[in-house]
């Protein structure tokens, strides 16, 4: 029998309908159904990331104050992607987000988001959300002539004067100007789909 961390495990593997999309592969404890051990695989079968667990006590006793929030005046809280409409992200954005006219098959529009740079710069974005049930792929709209406010990002997001899609290291990116505003597709599948996504946005 397979085992992580002295447990013995279900291996399970999380494959796509369509070829050239991303997969996983987990270990899952036995009797308590905690995933000890995950994989995950570009689109390409390359391993790209993974976890496991080295060593685990399920009777452990936990100090409930590990739990204990810190005070109101402690936490700063930055809404980075809120959810919203179609409707909404229009007036408050001040251009048209139109939803991509070619989706890859087997994805989903899961909603419209509000994406808010993480530097506090005032510099929103549409965020439009598709899925397959295990992949993401992220649709950005966002004004051409809008630069970042700060000057230089606190939160390294500052790109010659424009806020960046941060954290796309496990996908790929494509980005397109469409009139007064820019369309940014992030997602792992073909470089080829990307560019047909942002493309297809009028």
């Amino acid at each position: 029998a397979v085992e992580v961390a002295g447990r013995r495990v279900y291996v399970v593997d999380l494959t796509p309908r369509r070829e050239g999309r991303p997969s996983k592969r987990l270990w899952i404890d036995r009797q308590y159904y905690t995933i000890l051990r995950s994989v995950d695989y570009s689109a390409s079968g390359e391993e790209r990331g993974r976890m496991e667990t080295i060593k685990i006590d399920y009777k452990a006793r936990i100090d409930p104050n590990a739990f204990r929030l810190p005070p109101v005046g402690d936490v700063k809280r930055i809404d980075a992607c809120v959810s919203s409409s179609a409707a909404s992200l229009n007036g408050r954005l001040g251009f048209e987000v139109i939803a991509p006219a070619y989706v890859p098959a087997g994805f989903r529009l899961e909603g419209y988001y509000l994406y808010n740079c993480q530097c506090r710069c005032n510099h929103s974005s549409a965020q439009l959300i598709y899925t397959d049930g295990l992949n993401v792929i992220s649709v950005f709209e966002t004004s051409s002539k809008v630069a970042c406010a700060n000057g230089a990002c606190a939160m390294g997001t500052h790109r010659n004067g424009k806020c960046a899609v941060e954290g796309c290291e496990m996908a790929r990116a494509g980005r397109i100007m469409r009139g007064d505003k820019m369309v940014v597709v992030v997602g792992d599948i073909s470089a080829e789909e990307i560019r047909k996504m942002a493309e297809s946005v009028r």
